[in-house]
């Protein structure tokens, strides 16, 4: 499979010199995986930067701007209901692009699913075909490469921290078109940035209540 995520954020502050920040996420996420779903490999090259690069990356585009996120997967069913995955993964969820290791225990019924584990947990219940309702915790981080015209071209990383609680919907009306939507609470949040100054801002934040809408369309098998 072959896909194209595209993420558009804009941080703004009250109280510090520091102008709002337009940053871009352009991913290319490419999978393989067995037809049982025993194994799955993801390969993602991604660009991370502010608009001003992003609008012009051609000639502005540098190294720092792209980056390579990856997962190695393994699952296994241990009876029709029950069985458990892990994975190594290497992206930017906790705040920078790192490696971490993910397990779950899976749990399926013919109209529910739960994915219980670390760092992230799911359950799904499927009332009708096409709609499932669920529940999710999970680490939501970014990070960019930022370039500052306002101090004549300093480039510093924009990270962002937080986890996140959701009550989720999907609706699929159609077969690879699917709408999903969610609304929960952005906690343990924390951002770091440079300022307008040069100053580095290191920071928690407080827990936010926030919502996403998201519409995805997928083809092939």
């Amino acid at each position: 499979r072959v896909g194209l995520d595209y993420a558009y954020t804009r941080f703004a502050f009250e109280g510090l010199p520091t102008r709002p920040r337009d940053l871009h996420h352009l991913e290319l996420p490419l999978a393989w995986r067995d037809l049982d779903d025993g194994w799955l490999v993801v390969a993602a090259p991604i660009v991370a930067t502010s608009s001003n690069v992003f609008k012009d990356f051609h000639r502005r585009g540098t190294r720092d701007d792209v980056d390579l996120h990856l997962r190695f997967q393994m699952q296994r069913w241990r009876g029709a209901s029950h069985g458990w995955r892990i994975a190594l993964l290497r992206d930017s969820a906790f705040g920078e692009a790192r490696f971490y290791p993910e397990a779950a225990f899976l749990w399926r019924s013919p109209v529910a699913r739960a994915e219980l584990g670390l760092p992230s947990s799911r359950i799904h219940w499927q009332p009708r075909p096409a709609l499932a309702v669920g529940a999710a915790v999970f680490p939501a981080g970014a990070a960019w490469h930022v370039v500052s015209d306002e101090r004549g071209g300093a480039e510093f990383d924009y990270r962002a921290r937080a986890w996140r609680a959701a009550l989720t919907a999907d609706w699929q009306p159609w077969r690879g078109l699917r709408a999903s939507a969610q609304a929960g609470l952005a906690f343990r949040r924390h951002y770091r940035f440079e300022d307008d100054t040069g100053a580095i801002i290191n920071r928690d934040a407080g827990s936010a209540p926030y919502w996403r809408l998201e519409l995805r369309w997928q083809w092939g098998v």
